[in-house]
């Protein structure tokens, strides 16, 4: 592992689930990558990236704030109809705001794309591309979105593609294919190969006069309609430039960018370019344009913007280092210091970082310090650079070996610092001298990625194989470690002498409890994602990271969920003082912290179906301010698709929540608390165990409005061995503890059931006795029959009654479908595919009335 550096302060956090919302410190206002841009008016923008990354501004590009349509997919897509109304493609949902981005709602999903990219030529008239199990798409809607129809179906990757009012349309395929169409997309005309990799970018000015940018430095334009197609020399032509984006704001005037900084200018319809050299580390991915104002969005969350027509441009995001990675961080009680690629070297509070002069250039991978004041930095070649004033001025040791320095950790006031080749040195004079060191490894063609002392005594040296080494004599003597793994070590950290965990690259995580000599598999992460590291803030608190991912545990390791984290990006190193984490990383010194806490304490280990619980909620920082819900996983623990089982509204501080009927009986399940805008997902709760609550449905043995002297009883049917308490107006009635009850008396009844595990409220049946109104209440009631049913359920009800609908709802009031009567007095409906259960039929009209239903 490349430096994740152990936390200099563990810190108990009590027994409450904590977890925390991220935001990005540096770059801001984000550094995800940027795939999209649209300004609908000059003054309001919009820009959309990875992670769900949304950014807007109001005050013509020169400051963006993100907002959230609470999913995390990329935003691949941007169209806007005004400046308050539009649309963003994000994976399988096309997603609409009516309100500039405050909130969102699903306009479409397709359960069988992918998106991509987004073409509108007026609000109701749009195309999307996107892929599913390898075939391309493209759909067409004519209302905005709402519903959408297949026009093309491919094998081959669409690259791009672009429409006109009047119905023309291009398309460009991986291979070089261009399609054309005149109807809008109804028919297509195939125009033969370009190129070999196809259009990146297509922009007509007209319907004959067309421009298009690809890979390795190729621009084109066409003056029939794309027909016949000319290369445009340039000076990235055939150089291995790839042009992602192109924006022509006349014939003449065209602006075309792609990797490696390169971004050409053309005024005179592409016959000469000039270049108009941007950082090396950026690449261009959508243009903008408003009047004169151009923008260009890219990788890095970089956006640039020009007021005069693309002839200056001008960075709209902020940042004190451009496109670097960061590899190594630590902290003392005067702030925290990263180090990075090209002898980046930072310092700040966490929340705010300055450029430190290193005085070198060599990348710089590890860090720390001894005291407050003293602290070393290593890195390529053997750099190392040495502060005595707490990182106000740094100085460039002789180096004493050219083989890369990974990692640095302290014994006490004793450095150690380790490399490539079995690179081990030693500093007893906080770092001004360096002495190399033996070990039993030495010559063996190991590289020695991370060392650590989580005590005076107790030290370890971490392979990049699945071996390691370890020291209890203060690094006297060491000895060599291994254990079985399918990957190499990538990440390890040790919480004391005994105590530790690794990651490697097969996504495996393991642990110790006797320091090394047995390590016990604990899980393996199935994403394609490489763990880069691991950080425990103490034996149970951990966290494991990689690329755009943060893994957490509470549980020592045992069980692991993914929390939202806002960066794609490679984290590379991670830190934590207190309850405050940054991360560091790839992109353009990827720094990210956390800044506030939810912590959500359910004491129940069994939830029974059709159950309330209450849950506590505790906060820090302004997560109090949100609604959120609370939403159960699967019987795995996954949260892939949660399911809401109950509200939180903002400030609220004690929460219930109702566990749902039809779910599996199993003891994986978990919960968690999940607040939107900006998202915020509480830790994972331990595991829980869902059971079965006994099922039954109160009936009545005739009507439940009669004259006094009469009675009706109130009956259910039940199992042996379970219990029964009845109640009436929610007071239990003595010594009613029977499966039946003769009631003479108006009240509101119920039932509680239990079984050996759970327990069950039946629905209430009001009673009412009184002479006055029983004709009245007849005439003004529905009815179902069969009931129990199967397949099909009639309600009726008398012609005097005003009907407007029937609504089906499950028995926690989820709506579940609503059939309009159309003035008559009876309704079928079918009940297949429900689960069997009980659920309710209610009249909607002039008065409402309700009864339960049962499904077999």
């Amino acid at each position: 592992m490349k430096n994740i550096l152990r936390s200099l302060l563990l810190v108990l956090i009590g027994f409450h689930s904590v977890n925390a919302q991220w935001r990005w410190v540096h770059p801001t206002p984000q550094g995800n990558n940027l795939h999209c841009i649209v300004f609908p008016d000059s003054q309001t923008g919009y820009a959309g990236g990875d992670k769900g990354t949304i950014l807007k501004s109001t005050n013509s590009g020169a400051g963006w704030s993100q907002i959230y349509t609470n999913r995390f997919e990329p935003i691949t897509g941007l169209y806007f109809i005004s400046p308050n109304e539009g649309l963003a493609a994000q994976q399988q949902y096309l997603q609409h705001t009516s309100d500039g981005g405050t909130t969102w709602n699903t306009r479409y999903r397709f359960a069988d794309l992918n998106l991509d990219k987004v073409n509108f030529i007026s609000p109701d008239t749009g195309w999307i591309t996107g892929e599913f199990l390898g075939s391309w798409h493209l759909r067409y809607t004519a209302d905005s979105g709402s519903t959408f129809q297949n026009q093309f179906t491919s094998g081959d990757k669409i690259t791009a593609f672009y429409f006109l009012n009047g119905g023309n349309g291009w398309m460009s395929f991986a291979t070089g294919q261009l399609e054309k169409t005149t109807d809008y997309g109804q028919t297509w005309q195939n125009l033969g190969s370009t190129n070999g990799t196809g259009f990146n970018g297509i922009q007509f000015m007209d319907s004959l006069t067309g421009f298009a940018c690809a890979d390795n430095g190729e621009i084109f334009n066409t003056t029939d309609g794309g027909l016949n197609w000319t290369s445009l020399n340039n000076p990235a032509s055939g150089s291995g430039i790839k042009y992602s984006a192109l924006q022509f704001t006349s014939a003449t005037n065209g602006f075309v960018s792609g990797s490696d900084g390169f971004l050409v200018v053309t005024t005179d319809g592409g016959q000469t370019w000039t270049v108009n050299a941007q950082a090396g580390w950026f690449s261009g991915f959508a243009f903008a344009q408003t009047g004169n104002a151009l923008y260009l969005a890219g990788n890095d969350g970089e956006i640039l913007g020009s007021t005069d027509n693309g002839v200056t441009w001008t960075s709209r995001t902020s940042k004190i280092t451009e496109g670097v990675s960061l590899n190594g961080i630590t902290h003392t009680t005067s702030g925290y210091y990263t180090c990075g690629d090209f002898g980046t070297l930072l310092g700040g509070n966490g929340s705010a970082w300055s450029l430190l002069n290193s005085n070198t250039s060599n990348s710089l991978y590890g860090i720390a310090f001894s005291t407050v004041t003293n602290g070393v930095v290593v890195g390529e070649a053997g750099t190392i650079i040495r502060t005595t004033n707490a990182g106000l001025t740094w100085t460039v040791i002789a180096p004493i070996t050219a083989n890369n320095l990974r990692s640095a950790d302290n014994n006490g006031a004793t450095l150690y610092a380790c490399g490539d080749n079995e690179t081990l040195l030693k500093s007893t004079n906080a770092g001004q001298t360096w002495i190399s060191q033996s070990t039993p490894l030495s010559g063996t063609g190991y590289n020695y990625m991370e060392v650590q002392f989580p005590s005076q005594d107790t030290g370890f040296i971490f392979t990049d194989q699945n071996d390691l080494l370890s020291t209890t004599n203060g690094a006297l003597t060491w000895t060599v470690q291994s254990f079985s793994a399918q990957g190499a070590i990538t990440g390890a950290h040790f919480v004391n002498g005994l105590t530790g965990w690794v990651c490697t690259s097969a996504n495996e995580i393991f642990g110790t409890n006797d320091g090394g000599v047995n390590w016990n598999f604990l899980f393996q992460y199935a994403q394609p994602v490489l763990l880069k590291g691991i950080l425990f803030q103490d034996s149970q608190k951990g966290y494991a990271f990689g690329e755009g991912v943060m893994l957490q545990t509470s549980d020592g390791g045992q069980f692991w969920s993914e929390e939202f984290y806002p960066s794609q990006k490679q984290i590379n190193a991670a830190d934590i003082s207190g309850t405050e984490m940054i991360t560091a990383g790839a992109g353009r010194a990827s720094l990210l912290q956390r800044y506030e806490n939810c912590a959500f304490n359910v004491p129940a280990v069994n939830l029974c179906m059709d159950n309330n619980y209450n849950g506590t909620l505790t906060y820090s920082g302004p997560a109090a301010g949100r609604s959120g819900v609370i939403q159960l996983s699967d019987e795995f623990g996954d949260f892939f698709n949660p399911l809401a089982i109950g509200t939180i509204q903002p400030g609220q501080s004690s929460v219930s929540f109702l566990v749902p009927s039809g779910v599996n009986t199993s003891t994986g399940y978990r919960l968690r608390a999940f607040f939107n805008n900006p998202p915020l997902i509480s830790e994972i709760s331990g595991p829980k165990s869902i059971l079965q609550s006994p099922s039954v449905q109160m009936q009545a043995s005739g009507p439940t409005l009669f004259c006094p002297g009469d009675s009706v009883i109130l009956f259910i049917t039940g199992n042996p061995g379970w219990s029964y308490q009845w109640f009436r107006d929610s007071v239990a009635i003595p010594g009613a503890t029977g499966e039946l009850l003769t009631v003479f008396t108006t009240g509101n009844y119920t039932i509680q059931v239990y079984d050996s595990q759970c327990g069950y409220t039946s629905q209430p049946i009001d009673v009412l006795v009184s002479c006055t109104g029983i004709t009245e209440r007849m005439k003004k009631s529905i009815k179902a029959f069969p009931n129990p049913a199967t397949s099909d359920l009639t309600i009726t009800w008398p012609r005097e009654m005003t009907v407007q609908s029937i609504r089906l709802t499950e028995i926690t009031g989820r709506v579940l479908a609503s059939y309009p009567t159309n003035g008559s007095n009876q309704l079928k409906f079918s009940l297949e595919g429900l689960a069997p259960g009980m659920y309710l039929v209610a009249a909607e009209g002039g008065g409402n009335y309700s009864l339960r239903i049962v499904k077999n």
